[in-house]
């Protein structure tokens, strides 16, 4: 029976599915302004968030309903029935076969086993899998297809080294072409993964007010007039360059480093260069439906050409696939920013965000969230608490055109008055839309017009501010 048995399984063939990367939110730097830093980014969180769960496919079953008691009173044809459903990997016949199996007095205990394992790789009960299929490989290590049937549900499980170990098994042993090459392809992916990725993001900045400045020159103020100040134009580039390794430790652990450069460089204003460093290494959990991640992190900013500041913290996310179509996550980060003069700048910033994401087909995903942010500071003045919410769409058109649209809305309210006797209070609008074409790239750059509107209604006459931007966008990722 054994034997038969090990024929039987050798001729099946399971393939895989992979998760996509989940996305981790980084550190947001204000463009314009180095004293305003808003950690909502809310238009990176739809970018590398397309993820499906993975789980083994069923196939579809001709299974019919079946008499329970005409096949125990013909054991021959229950076990042939029960070899067939094994055999082609039919869920919902094994479903229904298998409950009536069990019941026969000389039902191997090895097919009962490959069989739990099989229905619960089916439902995604990667776990209460692995440890069925453990069960058999700890006796029968000559079974390569369970063998491969556990590397791909920790694989699917992210499970990543040991699906690695146990690939490398089958790798000694001979398999069918198809088999083997599958096999070096799981290998490969895991290996891939493991490589340093590279991302760079790149536009030409032309900004009219690079100072914010109020639309009003002359502003009426208790009985006297106050002249604002010009604003000043500026001509430069923005810059994000990013390197991550990751490295696959024992289950379902894993390990980063991260290195983050993102500048703003003007070439003819040079007291608005803006350029901040960021090094991080943290450490995860995942599994093919929730994932957690810890970072501590240290930042270098250089505002002006000059040292500004220097921060220590650390972030974090925590995700939950519910369904293969929605998505929970929740993003955190805390630093401590020390200042090198601003000194009465110097404090805390927490931030939390909860988002939802929704793949409501192949070509459309929607997504939306909430925040909150605390900028602590020596002078109450500069120290703030901002709430805000976004929504987004993402769509793939006929004829290979993309599109990404971001709306958002925030509440910033300051802790105490300024000079002027004002306790600030803004509401801040934003609208983002970014368009592409599938087909049109070049050594793996593709790009993108990206159109942006911000508004801020404030009950302070120096921000009271709009302006809207169209810039040309080249990313890539190697």
């Amino acid at each position: 029976m054994k034997k038969t048995l090990v024929s039987i399984l050798t001729l099946s063939v399971i393939s895989t599915s992979m998760l996509a990367k989940d996305y981790t939110p980084a550190d947001y730097k204000s463009e314009t302004n180095p004293d305003l830093q808003v950690i909502d980014k809310i238009d990176k969180f739809a970018k590398n968030d397309h993820k499906a769960t993975a789980s083994m496919p069923q196939k579809k079953s001709n299974a019919v309903k079946v008499n329970a008691q005409n096949l125990l009173a013909n054991p021959s044809l229950l076990k042939r029935a029960m070899r067939s459903v094994v055999l082609t990997k039919q869920i919902e016949g094994l479903s229904v076969i298998l409950p009536i199996y069990q019941k026969l007095a000389d039902a191997y205990p090895l097919l009962i086993t490959y069989a739990k394992g099989l229905l619960a790789h089916s439902n995604g009960q990667f776990d209460e899998a692995i440890n069925h299929y453990r069960k058999i490989i700890a006796s029968n290590p000559e079974m390569s297809v369970v063998r491969l049937d556990l590397a791909t549900a920790l694989y699917t499980n992210q499970q990543k080294q040991t699906a690695y170990d146990q690939l490398k098994k089958l790798q000694s042993e001979p398999l069918p072409p198809n088999v083997e090459k599958m096999v070096s392809q799981m290998m490969m992916n895991i290996e891939r993964e493991q490589d340093w990725q590279w991302n760079a993001n790149f536009y030409v900045r032309n900004e009219r007010n690079i100072n914010n400045a109020p639309k009003e020159r002359e502003i009426n103020y208790k009985g006297g007039k106050i002249t604002t100040p010009q604003p000043e134009k500026a001509q430069g580039i923005h810059l994000d360059l990013s390197a991550s390794k990751r490295f696959n430790l024992k289950g379902n652990f894993y390990s980063n480093l991260q290195l983050d450069l993102n500048s703003d460089l003007f070439w003819n204003n040079h007291k608005y260069d803006d350029v901040s460093a960021q090094l991080g290494v943290g450490i995860g959990y995942q599994t093919a439906k929730f994932t957690t991640e810890i970072q501590p992190f240290a930042k270098k900013r250089f505002y002006a050409t000059d040292p500004y500041s220097v921060s220590y913290g650390a972030s974090g996310f925590e995700s939950y696939q519910f369904t293969p179509r929605f998505k929970l996550s929740n993003n955190w980060s805390w630093e401590y920013e020390k200042f090198d003069t601003r000194k009465h700048l110097n404090g805390q910033r927490q931030f939390v965000g909860l988002s939802a994401f929704f793949m409501r087909n192949s070509q459309q995903y929607w997504l939306a969230g909430i925040n909150l942010y605390n900028k602590q500071a020596r002078d109450q003045d500069d120290a703030f608490i901002r709430k805000g919410a976004y929504i987004g769409l993402g769509q793939e058109w006929q004829g290979g055109l993309s599109s990404k649209l971001i709306l958002s809305l925030g509440k910033r309210d300051y802790k105490g008055v300024d000079i002027f006797n004002i306790k600030r209070s803004d509401k801040e609008y934003s609208a983002k839309v970014s368009l592409w074409h599938r087909n049109w790239h070049w050594l793996g750059v593709t790009p993108r017009l990206v159109l942006s509107w911000n508004k801020t209604s404030s009950n302070h006459f120096l921000y009271n501010t709009q302006d809207s931007k169209v810039n040309i966008e080249f990313s890539r990722s190697f």
